[in-house]
């Protein structure tokens, strides 16, 4: 059985629709649920009877990007070393896990996706985003290592220019500029992120 504390899961004929759900903190990506979005790719690449999974938040937002208060325990100096490394290391064996499906890969996004949020959604196969939603990659400008393997994503799909502009300038990308960059695949109305990625899956299925 695949239920966990901090997302949801819908089956329905050959897709799988995951939401995060921490509606209080805006989805932040804290060590839990970086484990159980780890965990839940793992378990559905083992599924023989999806062909698409689509990923999502909330009519806010799809995810604030990682827990701040998390962070602090990365840190954390009274840890064992090799549980600072694993804690380390979360983020970036969620993205692979996401990277790594079998299954068609459909990110969307209502509100924004910021920092490690982004960076989830660049591991997936196609982001659909609603027209007043926004992107960014805030990393640099808090001072905070942007990792998860992101710059190699941003610079496979968008060339080095373009990577160089989103994460050293940290600025907000508006849907339209976004969907323009390459940096979206679909733009879709506000309040209709989920219906368009459905869409896209049934276009695949």
């Amino acid at each position: 059985t695949m239920t966990y504390d901090h997302l949801t899961l819908e089956f329905e004929p050959r897709l799988a629709v995951v939401r995060l759900h921490r509606p209080a903190v805006r989805n932040a990506l804290s060590q839990a649920l970086m484990q159980e979005l780890t965990q839940c790719a793992q378990a559905l690449a083992e599924r023989t009877d999806i062909d698409v999974v689509i990923l999502t938040g909330d009519s806010t937002c799809f995810t604030a990007g990682a827990d701040l208060k998390d962070a602090r325990s990365w840190a954390d100096a009274s840890l064992p070393l090799v549980k600072r490394r694993h804690l380390a290391g979360l983020g970036y064996r969620m993205c692979k896990a996401w990277e790594e499906l079998p299954q068609v890969s459909i990110v969307a996004i209502e509100g924004y996706a910021v920092g490690g949020g982004l960076a989830l959604s660049l591991a997936c196969d196609w982001r659909v985003l609603a027209d007043d939603a926004w992107v960014s990659l805030p990393e640099i400008a808090l001072g905070i290592p942007l990792t998860w393997g992101t710059i190699p994503r941003l610079v496979n799909l968008l060339g080095p220019a373009r990577a160089k502009r989103l994460t050293i300038l940290c600025e907000r990308i508006a849907a339209p500029e976004a969907l323009a960059m390459g940096l979206v695949d679909h733009t879709a109305p506000k309040g209709l992120a989920l219906q368009a990625a459905r869409d896209l899956a049934a276009r695949t299925l």
